[in-house]
């Protein structure tokens, strides 16, 4: 797995590129500079001595109202597009914008990248705001493309098919409001781009990472992808691509995040709410987390819901872990499906009695410790042969089975390792065995129905006490055990 790539210190300096000079506007503290003139003065002479002297510009002006291309781009003569301003811009320079619209009306046509090692930045906040051509343009216009590495600052983002895109280097974005777009960002390649405090909304994608590249999202809110039975989503990764989040909010989307063949996304302290939003007809839902090929999927201290269909819909290889979090998947569908491979500790899934399953396990592996299953029809549903699942001290119910055995391995607790799971809460059967192998399942030390089906008041069974099948289908519901057929034993 990649590490977490944290460029917030490695690139605040990229935009002194080495000259011991602070990008920073007149009338600020240049770091080394004249703060009046956006220049220093490098290699001078001793006293009185200006042999060698060599001016050094690090901040760069454009005014897409007063200026002009053929001026010196200084704070008070600047120059008249973002264009002219890159296409002659070094690196360790700052290209400040004043503020009012960039668009193709005032020249701009977004042809020249950001070079490597400069930074884009607003005089004033917000104020500056680049406007492209449309989302769905022909011209496939980007409005920052990074050459290598750089910085882009408080800048306002409009109606771009691509708000950024980058192959390569590391690249700082803060304080982007990045709205409707069709990608507010795209990597490939290598790419290394951290994005902090920045808002996208009422666009088509919120990030598209392909190749190895990497973003890393802090504060950061996506918001308003329109279109519930359109192909978009708040997020697309494939190849070997990585999404790192800390305190990232996504929601009242109508797409989720696909991740596809080694990809990595890992969420922490963040917030997953109203995804999935149906049409005024009720229908076209999503699945939040669609996952294929064998990638990882990590949820910390997380919190998912207003899932129409599915929260975590897995097929293939790959990783679930989710720890300390909190999945609701409401209306429809299932809380995590197909997944080959879970883990969840302290964490819960909640549904309605209308969702198929909390967690419906297909050929995978399922380790579930300190944990809460509960709402749906089903709690947790083992259906292949391959399967193996196994539950320690947890809270598992459904409105028709807590756990529902079609094939595989079910460990509940064994003599040696308690299960000290909760699962009396099932209004049918608590365990609905409808396997035809010779299974065994293992279900020692667990609280149950009380007085049902030979438990005691407290809800317990006396140890060593073993029920084959069939057993218990037609005992009056709710009842602990049904067994349909012969073969499956349950081990007390």
């Amino acid at each position: 797995m990649k590490k977490w790539i944290l460029l917030m210190g490695s690139l605040v300096g990229l935009g002194c590129g080495g000259q011991g000079f602070e990008s920073a506007p007149a009338g600020t503290a240049g770091g080394g500079g004249e703060a009046s003139t956006g220049t220093a003065t490098a290699g001078s002479g001793g006293s009185g001595g200006a042999g060698g002297a060599e001016t050094v510009v690090f901040n760069l002006f454009v005014n897409p109202i007063t200026g002009s291309d053929a001026a010196p781009g200084t704070e008070d003569e600047p120059f008249g597009t973002l264009k002219h301003a890159l296409s002659v811009a070094a690196a360790g320079q700052t290209v400040w914008l004043q503020s009012g619209g960039y668009s193709t009306e005032t020249g701009e046509d977004w042809s020249v990248p950001v070079p490597d090692g400069v930074s884009v930045r607003a005089v004033v906040p917000g104020d500056a705001v680049l406007l492209g051509p449309g989302p769905h343009s022909e011209t496939h216009a980007v409005a920052l493309a990074f050459a290598g590495s750089g910085q882009a600052m408080h800048v306002g983002i409009r109606d771009f098919p691509s708000a950024i895109y980058a192959e390569q280097g590391q690249h700082l974005l803060v304080a982007l409001e990045m709205a409707g777009n069709h990608t507010a960002i795209r990597l490939s390649g290598a790419a290394a781009t951290t994005c902090s405090d920045c808002v996208v909304f009422e666009g088509f994608n919120g990030f598209d990472l392909r190749g190895d590249s990497s973003l890393t999202l802090a504060g950061v809110d996506i918001t308003n992808f329109p279109d519930p039975c359109g192909p978009y989503e708040v997020g697309f990764l494939a190849d070997s691509a990585a999404l790192w989040g800390t305190n990232v909010h996504f929601h009242d989307s109508s797409g989720g995040i696909s991740v596809r063949d080694a990809a990595t996304v890992e969420l922490v302290d963040s917030l997953l709410h109203n995804i999935g939003r149906a049409n005024q007809n009720g229908h076209c839902g999503t699945d939040f987390f669609s996952l294929s090929g064998s990638p990882t999927l990590h949820l910390s201290n997380t919190i998912l819901s207003g899932v129409l269909q599915t929260a975590i819909q897995a097929s293939d290889q790959g990783e679930v872990r989710i720890e300390n979090s909190k999945l609701f998947a409401s209306v429809e569908g299932r809380g995590i499906a197909g997944v080959r491979k879970l883990t969840m500790d302290q964490s819960s899934i909640f549904g309605t009695k209308d969702g198929y399953a909390a967690i419906d396990v297909g050929d995978g592996t399922v380790e579930i410790t300190g944990s809460t299953v509960a709402g749906f029809a089903r709690g947790i549903v083992v259906g292949d042969s391959d399967a193996k699942v196994r539950v320690r001290s947890s809270v598992v119910t459904g409105e028709e089975a807590s756990v529902m055995l079609f094939a595989g391995t079910l460990d509940l607790g064994t003599p040696a390792d308690p299960g000290a799971n909760e699962l009396g809460n099932a209004k049918e059967a608590v365990l609905d065995v409808f396997a035809k192998e010779p299974l065994v399942i293992q279900a020692y030390g667990n609280s149950w129905i009380p007085d049902k089906q030979g438990s005691n008041p407290l809800g317990l069974y006396a140890k060593g006490k073993e029920t084959a099948g069939p057993f218990g289908c037609s005992e009056p519901k709710p009842r602990n055990l049904c067994i349909s057929m012969a073969g499956p034993k349950v081990l007390f």
